[in-house]
């Protein structure tokens, strides 16, 4: 089925098929209904080589994911994708920024969408000559560049409150990306809220040092096994495998959650018995990204800021209350 014969069945010309395929807001909703309707009934899929000879440029919106093999990214990444195919275009999914801006100089797409770290010099670099947008990065909003935020910061910041406020006060973190993002000059997330808030009571977290950040929950047991009982009453993981690998290891030495030890995890993605968890909304966040690409194309929009603030969950996945 082609587009002219998509036009033909709903009785419409071949440029308002074609607007209505681009989404185009100028279309009369009952007209956009019928012609919708064809393209359903039909199968219809644009073709996107012959759209790109025509118009120089193809329809494609490259999304970089920093880990496809976590279920977060994952989960942002197909929500993403099924957003931007019901927008008219199709998405190419890259592993990192650099195949980012191959993949865009290759193709000359209208618009991106970042999701993995991005410096600043190549979201200029890509901002010349398309749109995009910018997912979870301390980055200047432009006419071209559009950000969402996650306050991550804010999210442990009340859950440091809330633990400290049930008498868990020798608090460790295991997060490698916390420091792989230090060796390499990356933005620090989570967890420097979390320091924050323990130097606020004078505390710092535990480990074999004041102020450690551990590495893997293997180290951490470890750790604990060696120390005197007692030396960690919580314990904040970079996410829920890794608090479920913590939660695992202590059983072995007979430690249980919550009675011996709080743990937490991030991205609600596994309900273990007694381990809390930080949920960020991944539809809201693929929405606010495809929106703001989709208005920043089709309408002229300029960049613009919106913020998703992720909730710390229980086991059952209710909101924790605040201290």
């Amino acid at each position: 089925m082609t587009l002219r014969g998509v036009a033909e069945k709903a009785g419409v010309a071949v440029d308002t098929a074609r607007k209505v395929v681009r989404g185009d807001p100028s279309v009369r909703p009952y007209i956009r209904r019928q012609v919708e309707s064809v393209i359903r009934e039909t199968g219809y899929r644009p073709n996107l080589v012959a759209r790109a000879l025509r118009e120089k440029h193809l329809d494609l919106v490259p999304l970089s994911v920093m880990r496809l093999d976590l279920p977060y990214f994952g989960r942002l990444a197909t929500r993403m994708s099924e957003l931007v195919v019901k927008c008219g275009a199709e998405p190419a999914l890259c592993l990192d920024a650099k195949h980012l801006i191959s993949l865009s100089r290759s193709y000359s797409p209208r618009g991106c969408i970042s999701m993995s770290h991005i410096e600043r010099a190549q979201i200029d670099a890509l901002a010349r000559t398309q749109r995009v947008v910018v997912v979870n990065q301390d980055v200047p909003v432009s006419d071209n560049v559009s950000v969402v935020a996650i306050d991550f910061e804010g999210a442990y910041r009340a859950l440091t409150e809330k633990i400290l406020s049930i008498g868990k006060e020798r608090v460790a973190v295991i997060s490698p990306y916390y420091l792989e993002a230090g060796r390499r000059g990356w933005p620090r997330q989570k967890f420097p809220a979390v320091i924050d808030a323990l130097a606020a009571r004078g505390l710092a977290t535990v480990g074999p040092e004041p102020g450690h950040v551990f590495s893997s929950a293997a180290e951490f047991a470890a750790w604990v096994l060696a120390a005197p009982r007692g030396a960690a009453d919580a314990v904040l993981c970079e996410n829920d495998h890794v608090g479920a690998a913590v939660v695992g290891e202590l059983a072995e030495a007979g430690l249980s959650t919550p009675r011996d030890m709080l743990i937490v995890g991030c991205d609600a993605d596994i309900a273990v018995p007694g381990m809390w968890s930080v949920r960020p909304d991944t539809d809201a966040i693929a929405a606010s990204a495809v929106e703001m690409l989709r208005a920043m194309i089709v309408d002229g929009a300029k960049g613009s800021f919106e913020t998703i603030h992720p909730v710390p969950v229980d086991e059952t996945g209710a909101p924790i209350p605040a201290a």
